[in-house]
């Protein structure tokens, strides 16, 4: 399947750049459940796929074809890095493939221009994407995204939104780019800086469109805050619910779960270099505001999606991603039973209920006894279920390859709904 689409691949995005190596190495590698793909120049062309498809709530997680879409983004990195002109072709004769004047490009124009081609490629893609989209609209109501100038936009910057900027901004950038220059100045500036002097990043692009980086960015926030503005104001006219901010945790606070008595809170925040981690708030009175009762931080750890309690209220059931035979990261299920102690903060007995399962987002049945789940598989999802404590697990529901099945949750203790997201990208409701 990734070699056929590889292909596909190939003939979508190479006559944009019109310069390709001879070969590109493909590696699949299904010893992760974290969704990505990476490309590398050096010391040959190579891109590494992982195979898992996308969480609903990503920011990839609104595509068609994932496959495709992931082999376009990481192909468009290689065409990329590939040519050597002017004075670099003499040295990459001598050097190598070592020589590779593109590689040197801000990540911001790297990122953006992967994120550009995987929009322009399918009918779905980041810059079609109303998650990724929303970013920008956010930033445009708080009133921060002019302070986002050519030099913040490369960085991951520790506050919100993080590693976002390259490809948000970035992807901005190249779309007002296209706009101006058309679909032929892609090849003509992957051209222009494979024979420019490295970091003298404006003379290419003000020989073809009058402008610098700089001012071209601010005619993207222009035409950024134009349209978030109009979004804003639609969303105010239809009218919307009082809301009360109860936690600023890290860049993204998700995945809330209340207990069954009411009386706790728990989500998952995730902060600068520390993945996830879980927060518990326990109010006591249900007529007290989880606003006003601080956060603890019970459980640090990578990737997890969602947590799902038990009847007693004194316990969860939450998935993270963690190594399993020494080459493996993948996602399982965990128990957490809460200890309070007078005046302590209340710790967490971690139990693990599964081990390379490659499961994810639990759900729990009223009556306590069965665990719904995701199961990843190489290139599909499938819906599966367990007893309470990870045993006699049993498939419920295998969909065909290229297709996330997400989020089940219980109707009753012999039904269970879910979200499918098919590879055309339309997502229904199951039961």
């Amino acid at each position: 399947l990734y070699a056929a689409q590889a292909e596909q691949a190939f003939a979508l995005v190479a006559p944009a750049f019109g310069v390709w190596p001879k070969k590109t190495v493909l590696i699949v590698d299904d010893g992760t459940d974290l969704s990505n793909g990476s490309a590398m120049a050096w010391p040959y062309p190579t891109i590494t796929a992982y195979p898992v498809l996308p969480l609903s709530g990503d920011v990839v997680g609104e595509y068609g074809d994932w496959g495709l879409e992931l082999l376009t983004h990481e192909y468009t990195h290689i065409l990329n890095f590939e040519p050597a002109t002017g004075i670099f072709k003499p040295l990459r004769w001598v050097f190598g493939s070592i020589v590779r004047p593109n590689a040197l490009l801000p990540r911001w124009y790297s990122e953006g221009l992967a994120v550009e081609m995987e929009t322009r490629t399918s009918k779905f893609g980041r810059l079609r994407s109303a998650s990724f989209l929303s970013i920008a609209r956010a930033m445009v109501e708080e009133g921060s995204l002019r302070k986002e100038d050519i030099g913040r936009i490369n960085e991951s910057i520790p506050e919100w939104p993080g590693g976002n900027r390259p490809y948000l901004m970035g992807a901005l950038v190249w779309d007002e780019i296209t706009r101006r220059g058309g679909d032929k100045i892609i090849g003509e500036l992957n051209l222009a800086y494979s024979r420019s002097l490295p970091f003298l990043i404006d003379r290419p692009l003000k020989a073809r469109l009058g402008v610098d980086y700089a001012t071209l960015l601010s005619s993207v926030y222009d035409r950024v805050e134009k349209r978030a503005g109009e979004q804003i104001e639609t969303i105010r006219n239809a009218g919307t619910p009082k809301v009360e901010r109860v936690a600023q945790e890290g860049y993204f606070g998700q995945a809330p779960s209340i207990s069954p008595d009411g009386q706790k809170l728990a989500f998952v925040a995730r902060a600068h270099n520390i993945p996830n981690y879980i927060v518990l708030k326990n109010r006591g009175d249900e007529k007290k505001s989880f606003a006003g009762v601080d956060g603890v931080k019970l459980i640090e750890s990578s990737d997890i999606n969602r947590i799902t309690w038990l009847p007693e209220s004194n316990a969860f059931i939450y998935d993270s991603v963690d190594s399993f035979g020494h080459y493996y990261s993948y996602s399982d299920l965990y128990r957490c039973d809460l200890k309070f102690e007078k005046d302590e903060e209340p710790k967490c007995k971690t139990k693990r209920l599964t081990r390379g399962l490659r499961a994810r987002e639990p759900s729990l049945s009223a009556d306590a006894k069965t665990i719904a789940f995701i199961q990843n598989t190489p290139g599909s999802t499938r819906l599966v279920s367990s007893r309470v404590d990870g045993s006699s697990v049993r498939l419920l529901y295998q969909p065909p390859i290229q297709t996330r099945v997400s989020q089940p949750t219980f109707l009753s203790p012999e039904e269970v709904v879910f979200s499918e997201r098919r590879g055309d990208g339309r997502e229904l409701l199951k039961l």
